[in-house]
């Protein structure tokens, strides 16, 4: 799993916060510091933060995104 964030984004800390709880491994992509990266999820019609990427399937649904971490 890859959680896509940006320093500056209170869905993002919370998000970080669920991952916490639920013990999951999550690879942090930070798209202030790869602006490449943030091109290519606009590319797909992706804009929003936080975006939880799960076997190639993009969420950026909040309530989608806790439940993945905490059922």
């Amino acid at each position: 799993m890859k959680l896509y964030t940006q320093n500056v984004c209170p869905k993002c800390m919370l998000t970080k916060m669920w991952i916490q709880q639920s013990g999951k491994e999550v690879e942090y992509i930070n798209l202030d510091e790869h602006e490449e990266l943030r091109e290519v999820l606009r590319s797909k019609g992706l804009s929003s933060l936080p975006v939880l990427e799960v076997d190639g399937e993009f969420i950026t649904d909040q309530n989608e995104i806790q439940q993945v971490f905490l059922g």
